[in-house]
């Protein structure tokens, strides 16, 4: 019998967001010390992506059928580059764009002349309860704002060193692909240091990257149920594997479920630490 998902060849039609990253700057560093982007140290010569750069990724992730949100996060603070990002939506402007930000810089960039409808979507992190009013007033005046609300900042720099035995084979590769502003690009979020690269657009195409062995090995593991050995030794020890693939365009709901599978298993009756600020 033949083995469906050895033969196929995933394109981008069911991938939720493309994220390349802006920008290596956060507004809020100073605050959150465990954050990847203090602890990432780059040589200031390293080339970066440039906003033909950036045109480039989309115009190939299109060719790949993409559909889904172009974002411009990973360790930053997109609102910082808003010139840039106005720059690059002008020039691509039947795609959809998404702002996953902290959201305070919103009041100088509109200062500024910016307009955030530029945005079909925003997802906001807030860290403070007391600024829930603020937040709200963001929610009421765009059409699509998603509020996530965090007691505290999340901490990644220890994911290496983990004990856990993750038992799932992780959906999320399936939701987000994650490119830095030095053009490579990431399995995920938590590898923060790189140690499963699945190439770099700023030496080949994204085309090249996404049919590459290596990503469409990636992807066929990741419809498997149970982890094994031949998984990043990352995705072995993680403790937030998605155990199902986000469905919908409620992209905040993925905090519901981006959480330890351990807790889920022990915990079941568990209240999430993150809540979601809305309808």
């Amino acid at each position: 019998m033949v083995n469906r998902a050895k033969c196929e060849k995933y394109d981008l039609s069911k991938l939720k967001i493309l994220s390349v990253e802006i920008g290596d700057d956060c507004n809020l560093k100073h605050l959150h010390k465990k954050c990847p982007i203090n602890h990432i140290h780059r040589s200031e010569s390293e080339a970066k992506l440039t906003t033909a750069d950036i045109l480039r990724i989309i115009d190939d992730a299109v060719d790949l059928k993409f559909e889904g949100y172009i974002a411009f996060h990973q360790y930053n603070e997109p609102l910082l580059y808003i010139d840039k990002i106005e720059q690059v939506i002008k020039k691509r402007p039947d795609q959809k764009y998404l702002l996953w930000s902290n959201g305070l810089l919103i009041p100088e960039v509109e200062k500024a002349g910016y307009s955030l409808n530029m945005f079909s979507k925003m997802v906001l992190t807030c860290y403070d309860p007391q600024k829930a009013s603020f937040y709200s007033d963001i929610k009421d005046r765009f059409p699509d704002v998603e509020i996530i609300m965090l007691k505290r900042m999340d901490d990644r720099l220890d994911v290496y060193d983990d004990t856990y035995k993750n038992p799932i084979f992780c959906k999320k590769v399936f939701f987000e692909l994650p490119i830095n502003c030095y053009g490579e690009v990431f399995l995920c979020c938590h590898d923060w240091k790189g140690t499963y690269l699945l190439g770099n657009v700023l030496c080949s195409s994204l085309e090249s990257v996404v049919k590459g062995e290596r990503y469409q090995n990636l992807l066929s593991m990741s419809h498997k149920r149970r982890i094994n050995k031949n998984a990043p030794p990352i995705c072995r020890r993680c403790r937030y594997a998605f155990s199902k693939y986000h469905e919908g365009d409620n992209i905040s709901s993925l905090n519901l479920r981006y959480r330890s599978f351990a807790d889920r298993v022990k915990l079941r009756a568990h209240r999430m630490i993150t809540t979601v600020l809305g309808d």
